[in-house]
């Protein structure tokens, strides 16, 4: 009977000991100057998202992960997944999978290591969210990393506990300019101008 609470005591320590204190999370790529695009009418536009992790304290190490995102069923297209930019140095070396069950609007990606475990440092990059706005689109668009089918596992196949709700982003895409609308602006400036050059040369 001893061994075997010995034995639990062990499972415990190892399984909660390893990370303690420490606050891990998953995290989409806010910039504006990734998030933020002005209406097409004639061609669509093509924008990616670094994925990384978040981390504070602790040591953790990951071996695979599972992760998906949810898009709008309009307005925003999600054709992929890739490797993360510069920004956010990949945490493994390999290619991001994309499962065959991904639609326009749900994404779902995976990545492991043959062997071990990746030791993760803040701002490590899993994938990039690849997508397209259709001409035309305007308005926001939300992208969403579900909680419910995002998970990290470590060396032995343990999830790795994360300390939050994964990350959120909106695409934002504003109305093009009417090129009329400075057309006819500029065509009343010189109405104008030519209405006060004629009265001057009455009062002459």
């Amino acid at each position: 009977m001893r061994k075997y609470v010995l034995l639990i005591v062990m499972v415990l320590l190892v399984g909660f000991g390893r990370d303690a204190g420490a606050t891990l999370n998953v995290a989409i790529d806010t910039s504006a100057a990734y998030t933020n695009f002005v209406q097409s009418l004639n061609a669509p536009q093509t924008g990616s998202l670094d994925v990384f992790l978040t981390k504070d304290a602790g040591t953790y190490g990951v071996a695979s992960y599972n992760a998906r995102v949810d898009a709008p069923l309009t307005g925003i297209v999600l054709t992929g997944a890739g490797v993360p930019s510069a920004a956010h140095p990949a945490l493994f070396p390999t290619t991001p999978l994309v499962s065959g069950t991904s639609t326009d609007s749900l994404l779902r990606v995976s990545d492991f290591l043959a062997s071990g475990e990746a030791a993760v440092t803040d701002g490590a990059g899993l994938f990039s969210i690849k997508f397209t706005i259709p001409a035309g689109a305007v308005g926001d668009f939300p992208l969403t990393i579900n909680p419910n089918e995002t998970f990290l596992f470590d060396g032995a196949a343990m999830p790795v506990t994360l300390g939050g709700a994964p990350g959120t982003v909106t695409i934002h895409v504003s109305p093009a300019p009417e090129p009329g609308g400075s057309l006819l602006m500029g065509s009343l400036v010189m109405l104008c101008a030519r209405n006060r050059a004629r009265r001057r040369g009455c009062a002459r």
